[in-house]
């Protein structure tokens, strides 16, 4: 999930530097990062949330050892909490938090910026996307992104396309990418959109 800030701010930066140590540390067992807007707004004592496939001592030392970094290098605070996906009520009120203080107007806009940009980054490579109506989420995503083949190369090219829409509309675009053959998390993915809301 991605949260819009002020690029030249303190926890902007604080925050990058963050994720990309963590993405480092914890490779694929990072599952999302949920970052509210201030560092005086918390849930539970903390202003991140930092959501892992498992979670064990290494986990949290690597985790600690991310967050001392940041804190010794930036003015804004790192205060983070670690849990699993499978911590279902976390993880919602964070997003709670978050999306409340959103501005969904230009969703749509947002939406079709993505789609436009994916389907000139990725060629015949793109099967499809499924878009959720606005503030309605599956596995933390809002859109799924359905490809052919997917390698780093593509991951690296959605993910781009995602920060750069993120960064124009107030909106959020949170993305999850799979193949074709998945047809269970397509399946789910079509069974919202086509819920009446």
């Amino acid at each position: 999930m991605a949260l819009i800030l002020d690029l030249k701010s303190d926890r902007w930066r604080a925050l990058n530097r963050f994720i990309e140590l963590l993405y480092n540390l914890l490779n694929d067992n990072l599952v999302s990062i949920i970052a509210l807007p201030e560092d005086t707004i918390t849930i539970y004592d903390s202003n991140v949330l930092v959501v892992v496939e498992r979670l064990d001592r290494d986990v949290s030392l690597k985790v600690a050892e991310a967050a001392l970094k940041v804190n010794e290098q930036f003015k804004s605070t790192i205060s983070y909490m670690i849990t699993t996906k499978e911590d279902g009520e976390t993880i919602e009120k964070f997003k709670k938090a978050v999306y409340t203080l959103e501005d969904w107007d230009d969703y749509d806009e947002a939406i079709n910026k993505f789609k436009k940009i994916l389907i000139d980054q990725l060629n015949h490579n793109l099967i499809e996307i499924l878009t959720l109506p606005k503030k309605q989420f599956l596995y933390d995503s809002n859109v799924l992104v359905v490809v052919e083949r997917l390698d780093r190369d593509v991951s690296l090219k959605v993910a781009e396309a995602a920060l750069k829409v993120n960064e124009q509309f107030k909106s959020t675009i949170s993305y999850m990418i799979t193949t074709k053959e998945d047809g269970e998390t397509i399946e789910k993915f079509k069974k919202i959109r086509n819920t009446p809301t």
